[in-house]
């Protein structure tokens, strides 16, 4: 993300392998960036929900590691 101080905008840009620059969208607000952020952040929460993710470092183990073989 690169910021323009003059337009309070930003604008994303992505470098490919080549080392070419795109854009790929410009004069994003921060209104917009705040509500996608929202929108990652609950996604997020629900995936993490559904496998079963307590914390958000946690990682999902394969049941046959958490059996008790003794």
């Amino acid at each position: 993300m690169e910021y323009n101080p003059s337009t309070d905008l930003f604008t994303w840009v992505i470098q490919t392998d080549d080392g070419i620059n795109h854009e790929i969208i410009k004069n994003i607000s921060v209104t917009f960036l705040n509500n996608l952020k929202t929108a990652i952040v609950d996604g997020l929460e629900q995936r993490a929900a559904l496998i079963g993710n307590v914390n958000e470092y946690s990682v999902a183990v394969p049941e046959k590691l958490l059996r008790d073989n003794r």
